[in-house]
Order: C-alpha cells, then structure tokens, then sequence
C-alpha cells in the first residue's frame, strides 16, 4: 500500500494491544468516492425495490426488476471495495508488544522501498541465551 503519512496515533516505547491504530494515510480521495457512491446506491436500491412492487402487481417485467437489481448489487461492490481500500490504509499494529522509537524522515510508504516506521517487539516471546 503506497500513500502519505497523515497521522501518526503511536509515542515511542508505548505498550500497544493487536489492532491497535499506528499511522494512518491519506484517505481523502476514497473518502470522496464513498461520499458519492452512497447515496448512488440508496437510489439504486430504491428503483429495485420499486421494479419489485410493480413486477409483483404484473405492472412490470421482470427484467428491469433483475436489471435493477444488478445495478444496486454492483453498487453495493464498489462501496464495499472502497471500505476495503480504507481500511488498510489505516495501519495497525499486528500483535501485541512494545513500540520503538519512531524511525524515519519521509512520511511516504512505498510498496517499492519499504520503509521501517517503528519496531514492535512481543516481549513475551523475547529469548535470550547467556553463554558462561
């Protein structure tokens, strides 16, 4: 997942729970596109339930019942892909542990260069041998 830093929700050295939020990026333009795709599909889900009624009093064919359905099902898939989207770019913590100290200059995240944000240590599972 590629973005912008936006937010940082993390202090260093902080004791974090799994699915704890620690960065989030930048969300707008999927935001955006949910704020117009919900009502689109309140719309859609309207005109199917209205096809419903009239193809139930046989004032309608069934084709624009299932043509109406089709629309609101395919709108309901692509808000359902946007959540999608900004859900993951709302970067949790994976399991529980210790945050490090927060690392890095650009507030960037590339697929290409990966980057290290903050380490997060599980010390239940930390071993160490000691040699005399």
């Amino acid at each position: 997942m590629n973005g912008r830093i936006t937010d940082i929700h993390f202090t260093a050295g902080a004791s974090v729970k799994a699915g704890t939020p620690l960065v989030q990026l930048f969300d707008a333009p999927e935001q955006g596109d949910l704020a117009t795709s919900r009502p689109s599909s309140g719309w859609r889900r309207y005109r199917w339930n209205r096809a419903k009624q009239l193809a139930e009093r046989q004032f309608g064919p069934q084709a624009t019942v299932d043509n109406a359905q089709a629309a609101f099902d395919q709108a309901s898939a692509g808000i359902a892909k946007t959540e999608a989207i900004i859900s993951q770019k709302l970067v949790r913590a994976p399991f529980d542990g210790e945050l490090g100290v927060r690392q890095g200059r650009g507030w960037t995240i590339s697929e290409r260069r990966a980057r290290k944000i903050v380490s997060l240590t599980d010390l239940s599972a930390l071993y160490a041998n000691f040699t005399p």
